[in-house]
């Protein structure tokens, strides 16, 4: 026992130290069942009610418009109707596009209001920029703090991890090696048993090996094709019609287990300034989320800037973006305004995006002002402050 333990301990010492590098070190494989969605398939055998949630870019998060059916989320969700016609399914998806993990951690107190029971989480393909401005272990920080969200929100939640292509993942694909910034995803997934699909990897053996040009999966426009949403969706409902073969048992929760790193961003708060407003803005009784009941601040272009006091060591403002928005600009405490671009992918639908306007601070009192930028106008779903070190 005391040598299993010991070759575990060694084992999850090198994984982590390669995690903390950027390098694709890790072969991969298209399907991990890890400990699989036993507790959403428990639902749907029941014919409970099944809440999803698809978190991603804008093409991932697209399941309710007129223009979706043909999406690989939609896609899956028809399969699951079809599979288990008596469980209501539920889907909301939310487009966090531009934002990857670091974003997405710093949303979910805001997207939590959906209190899903099975979360699709595709946001690894958005961090290979993150991983090269920042470091290996920001990403997967970041990634670790939204699954200790999410799973302390609902214990009970699955969460299945999705694995996009970008075209600069292929070499090492063909080396049959997982790109660095889908291998910080998946060491966080690994440590804490959630199953990944990596749908990817199937699309770039195809391409790989001459089967499937880039341009019928991604077209000029980088987005999917046709024939990639199909591609994506039979890899994920295999892997889906896989999980339904266990034997089914009762909704159980998981337990946490142990951090792989202190830095983890688990503990977020999103907050909006109270008492008067600046010129130009107002608040509005708006969702930012299905299911939220909070209101959100509207500024007209031109606004004065707001200013946000908050306690931490991170702090984004968090935007819903498709609303014309072009750019803003942030200025922590005392220093420099700075100007942020919204990813044009953010601006093209509806949704959430976190800007990355204060990292590394000392731990203390500091201030964020946020103010639109030229004709643009502005809705503000809040402030989302952290700390590095959290419970």
């Amino acid at each position: 026992m005391k040598v299993a333990r010991l070759a575990y301990g060694l084992l999850l010492f090198v994984w982590i130290a390669l995690a903390h590098s950027n390098a694709s070190a890790q072969t991969y494989e298209v399907m991990q069942e890890r400990n699989g969605l036993i507790n959403a398939f428990a639902r749907l055998k029941a014919g409970q009610p099944l809440r999803v949630l698809f978190l991603g870019g804008a093409t991932s998060s697209d399941v309710v418009s007129t223009d979706a059916a043909n999406t690989w989320p939609a896609k899956t969700v028809s399969w699951l109707k079809r599979q288990y016609p008596r469980a209501v399914i539920s889907v909301t998806g939310v487009n966090c596009s531009g934002s990857g993990a670091y974003g997405a951690a710093m949303l979910w107190p805001i997207v939590s209001a959906c209190q899903p029971d099975l979360v699709f989480v595709d946001l690894a393909d958005q961090d290979g920029e993150a991983v090269s401005q920042h470091s290996g272990e920001w990403v997967n920080s970041a990634t670790e703090g939204l699954i200790r969200q999410i799973r302390t929100s609902n214990a009970a939640a699955e969460m299945c991890f999705i694995y996009g292509l970008r075209k600069e993942m292929l070499p090492a694909y063909k080396q049959g090696l997982l790109p660095g910034c889908i291998f910080q995803h998946d060491v966080a997934a690994a440590h804490y048993r959630i199953c990944s699909v990596n749908a990817g990897a199937s699309a770039a053996e195809q391409i790989n090996t001459g089967k499937l040009t880039w341009a019928e999966f991604a077209g000029d426009a980088g987005s999917l094709t046709a024939a990639a949403h199909a591609l994506y969706a039979d890899t994920l409902t295999a892997f889906l019609a896989e999980q339904a073969l266990h034997v089914g048992r009762g909704v159980i929760p998981y337990r946490m287990v142990s951090r792989l790193s202190a830095a983890a961003i688990s503990s977020v708060r999103v907050q909006l300034p109270e008492g008067a407003l600046s010129q130009g803005w107002s608040r509005v009784a708006e969702a930012p989320v299905a299911g939220a009941t909070s209101v959100t601040l509207h500024a007209a272009a031109g606004a004065a800037a707001i200013k946000i006091s908050f306690e931490g060591t991170f702090a984004s403002p968090v935007i819903v973006t498709g609303k014309g928005l072009q750019s803003i600009e942030v200025k922590i405490d005392e220093g420099a305004w700075v100007r942020i671009v919204v990813p044009a992918s953010g601006a093209a639908s509806t949704g959430l995006w976190s800007a990355t306007a204060g990292t590394g601070l000392k731990l203390g009192a500091h201030s964020l002002e946020i103010r639109p930028v030229g004709t643009s106008s502005l809705i503000l779903a809040g402030v989302a402050t952290a700390g590095v070190s959290e419970p």
